[in-house]
């Protein structure tokens, strides 16, 4: 269970990373990009809580951090 959670949630943020990118792409307004920005940040930094409040690894949030800045 504890590793379905975390494939649920990289699986999640893959697809948000996806989206992303695909909507910075578009001709959006500057300022529409950064508050879509802004909203997905705050989801995975809600995403990164909810891990740590469950006391997963250390391990799992760095790989997190790591799979969203690559």
């Amino acid at each position: 269970m504890k590793v379905n959670f975390i494939v649920k949630v990289k699986v999640v943020v893959q697809v948000q990373v996806m989206y992303l990118g695909f909507l910075m792409q578009k001709d959006i307004l500057q300022q529409q990009t950064h508050k879509i920005f802004q909203v997905f940040m705050g989801y995975l930094l809600m995403e990164l809580d909810m891990l740590l409040v469950l006391k997963q690894e250390v391990g799992v949030v760095h790989t997190l951090m790591v799979m969203l800045w690559d």
